[in-house]
């Protein structure tokens, strides 16, 4: 083997070798800023004009990395009883040495105060025909 071959193999391993280095950093200091800043959003709901209660159910949306910054942004989805709220995101901006930043937040305040619970009101034929008055229409429900 020349000694040219032997350069390039010996460039491209520690290529590979910066790679590996640099994923497996690159997926602690995510995890690090997930926990950062969910720690931060359970210690300081209110000063989001939340309760715990609101930032207790939530889930990781999306976790991306600015390198040209350093900045980690990782963004919340509210759930309900295990639900997704429609558009209710929070983001957190963790810094590169694991301070918070800034936070967005569009969480729902009060969500389980006032979420009605589900319950049955009307039967099936009763919801055709009130469904049906409401555009107009009228219904007629057959029994079997």
């Amino acid at each position: 083997m020349s000694s040219r071959s032997v350069v390039v193999c010996a460039l491209v391993c520690l290529t590979l070798t910066g790679f590996a280095a640099h994923s497996a950093a690159a997926g602690k200091s995510d995890q690090s800023a997930v926990d950062v800043a969910r720690d931060h959003l359970q210690r300081h709901p209110t000063k989001l004009g939340l309760a715990g209660s609101d930032v207790g159910e939530i889930a990781v949306g999306s976790v991306v990395f600015s390198r040209h910054n350093g900045v980690t942004h990782v963004y919340f989805h509210q759930l309900h009883q295990g639900i997704e709220v429609y558009n209710a995101i929070l983001n957190v901006n963790v810094g590169p040495g694991g301070q918070v930043l800034g936070v967005g937040n569009r969480f729902f305040a009060g969500l389980a105060a006032a979420a009605v619970e589900p319950s049955v009101r009307r039967t099936a034929p009763e919801a055709l025909a009130a469904a049906a008055g409401r555009l107009g229409l009228t219904a007629t429900v057959r029994s079997r």
